[in-house]
């Protein structure tokens, strides 16, 4: 059995969704989402947001801290949690997503557990690690962007504008999210690179598209083009890696 695992703690993030995209654009994988003391927040979280497009992912949320799996897909957060929240994790295997803890990891604010020696890494070219690493881009999903309600209004992503993302006196964005959920319903955005310090992931997705991180402007990138770089197909890596 294959299972993506993924520890949420209430609170909105974007480890949360990656999971969940990676679980929709999977086939004969489970997800369980663990909870814990914060299970009305996490419920009333995905409620708030159309259940993401399937009410079905109530039932993947779990109290349980064991799970044992032949290979275990989950996001760099997951490692950061196991020692926190005292999970105990048994597999053969893990493929690990990149997120903002491997730059927390590498500026030594936080530690990783390593459940295996067989660990494989997706990351986008600003994220190192002493393992096994594939470039990598976090694959989108029909079902929980079509869910997303679209604004006419002008979107402005300033990388200043959200602590969250500022580690170490620096912004670190490894993916931009809402940068390009809000291009592929259309909606325009104006990209403001005050406070870049160095090239971070959004500037590797950007460069998918031929945006220089560097300049403010208004974002060209159509619905079409989006699902070309950031949509699952056939040939992904990760069904190459499950097969």
């Amino acid at each position: 059995m294959n299972l993506i695992l993924h520890h949420h703690s209430g609170r909105a993030n974007g480890t949360l969704t990656s999971m969940i995209d990676t679980y929709f654009n999977l086939q004969d994988v489970e997800l369980k989402i663990i909870s814990g003391d914060h299970v009305h927040n996490t419920i009333q979280f995905i409620r708030d947001n159309d259940y993401f497009g399937d009410k079905g992912i109530l039932n993947c949320l779990t109290k349980d801290l064991s799970f044992e799996a032949n290979t275990i897909i989950c996001s760099a957060k997951l490692l950061v949690d196991i020692n926190v929240f005292n999970i105990k994790i048994k597999c053969k295997r893990m493929i690990v997503l990149d997120s903002l803890d491997i730059f927390k990891l590498n500026k030594n604010i936080v530690s990783f557990s390593i459940p295996t020696l067989d660990m494989i890494f997706l990351c986008n070219p600003a994220n190192k690690v002493p393992f096994k690493t594939h470039e990598y881009y976090h694959k989108f999903s029909h079902k929980r962007l079509d869910t997303l309600k679209k604004s006419c209004e002008l979107q402005i992503y300033s990388r200043m504008s959200r602590d969250d993302i500022i580690v170490d006196n620096i912004p670190f964005e490894n993916i931009g999210k809402r940068v390009w959920e809000n291009l592929y319903h259309g909606t325009k955005v104006l990209y403001q690179p005050d406070g870049l310090r160095i090239e971070d992931g959004l500037c590797y997705y950007m460069k998918l598209f031929g945006l220089d991180c560097n300049k403010e402007k208004i974002l060209s990138v159509t619905r079409e083009q989006i699902v070309d770089k950031l949509f699952m197909k056939e040939d992904d890596l990760i069904y190459e890696l499950l097969s």
